[in-house]
This record gives structure tokens, sequence and C-alpha cells, in this order.
């Protein structure tokens, strides 16, 4: 090879070089794992009507922007199903269960109630704004526990870490005349205990040591990181009238 001729073979060689890489890039950016999304079809767990399903939907929605996937599209089926088409996201059972669940917020009289230890938490309860069949009824009285306010009450929640600890807490706001029945059961209440209830399990039974009115903190030892900013999702963005069972899972490619 001469030395006039070796600049257009380097240059011929790299050109094919190139047009490899390229080829290479092309490939990998058409791949349909990249654009692919999860579709999760979902049906009440419960007879329903319409406007129900409508709402649900309506819910749905909202807790998929809280988390960020604004442009996810929720559309209904055969006037029974709620299908999402999901995108990938790292915890995919995660998301599904804060779109499934009901997300419905009680606080519940405990009062005459032993709530040492915390031997409440995590027990399934029949309240008078959900009367679950499953759920245990007030130890005194034998009657379905009261609820003081649920979760249509709420006006925002938010997760944040604890100013005291190195755990978690979920911030509530209530509207302004859920916070006046709030604050005349808590200053009526004083040294009674308060359940803090989620889709009829007790989260917490806090002892009333002040009025309470619109603002309140859920604490508990269970929550991380994320379990509280999901459930925080769940409750600010309102209850659906009825959980969801999840009845079918299909990846969907362009």
């Amino acid at each position: 090879m001469s030395e006039s001729s070796s600049p257009g073979c380097l240059s011929t060689i790299m050109m094919l070089l190139m047009a490899i890489l390229s080829s290479f890039g092309s490939f990998g950016s058409s791949a349909p794992a990249v654009s692919a999304s999860t579709r999760v079809t979902f049906s009440p767990s419960v007879v329903f009507t319409p406007e129900e399903l409508n709402t649900a939907a309506a819910i749905m929605e909202r807790r998929l922007a809280a988390l960020g996937l604004t442009d996810t599209p929720v559309t209904l089926q055969f006037g029974a199903e709620i299908i999402v088409d999901l995108p990938y996201v790292d915890d995919m059972n995660a998301v599904m269960d804060v779109l499934r669940a009901r997300g419905l917020l009680e606080l519940v009289d405990f009062s005459g109630v032993d709530t040492a230890g915390g031997v409440w938490d995590e027990r399934i309860i029949q309240t008078t704004a959900n009367m679950n069949p499953d759920g245990e009824l007030h130890p005194v009285t034998g009657l379905p526990f009261e609820t003081i306010l649920d979760g249509d009450d709420v006006r925002s929640a938010e997760a944040a870490r604890s100013s005291f600890n190195d755990t978690w807490e979920i911030g509530i706001r209530f509207s302004d005349e859920a916070g006046a029945v709030l604050g005349d059961f808590t200053r009526n209440h004083l040294d009674e205990p308060l359940a803090i209830v989620l889709d009829s399990r007790v989260l917490s039974t806090p002892i009333i040591q002040s009025e309470v009115r619109t603002e309140a903190v859920i604490q508990s030892l269970y929550f991380t990181e994320l379990s509280a900013q999901y459930m925080a999702v769940q409750i600010g963005s309102g209850s659906l009238p009825f959980a969801l069972d999840i009845i079918s899972i299909n990846t969907i490619t362009p």
C-alpha cells in the first residue's frame, strides 16, 4: 500500500465502522422492551353501579398522577372493567397494589379498649363505615367500632421523615368541617385511644393527648419510605368505592 493511498483506505474503514456501530445503535433503540407497556385489567370485587365504576377510574387517574405516571391511559371496558396501560416501573406489583386497594382511611373511637403494647396493630376490625364481615367487633359492646372520620374528609396526605426519630410518617389534612368534628371528639376523649385504620386494618392506636382538628399524623413502626409514600398516595387521592381484583396482566408492544 502506497503512502498516497493510505488516507483514502483509512477513511473507507472509518466509514464502515461508523455504519456498523450505527446499525447496532438503531437495533437497540427499536427493541420492543423499550416501549412495551403492561396492560392490567381490573374488575370490582363487589356489585357496583356505572357511577361507581366511573368514580373508581377517576380516582385511579389521580393515584397515577401522584405517582408521576401522568400519561398513563385509564379506560373502561364492557362497562365492568378498568384497563390501565402501565409503562415500565421498578416495582410494578407495588404500583398495582396502590391502584387496586380501596384506600379507606378511618379514625375510629377506641374508648375503653386496652391498646397497651400495640396489641391491636395490624388487626382487622369491623367499623360503622366499613362492615367487614371478617373484622373483629368492639370487645366491650360487641358491636362494630364507631368511625369518627373517614377518607372523604381528607384534603391532602404527604409522607415525610419524622422529626423525632429515623422513621416515616404521613401527615393528613382534613376539611374544616371534619376538623370541627375531630376537635370536639378529641377534646372530650383526652387520654383515650383513637385508632387509625386503613381498609379495616389497624395501623396504630395513639392516645389522645390534646385537641386535634384539621391536621393529624399517622405513625407506624411498620412504615418504610416507599410504603409511607404509597399509602399517602392512596389516602390523598380518595378512597375507591370498592376494592379491585386484577383479572389479567398482558405485555403490549407497538
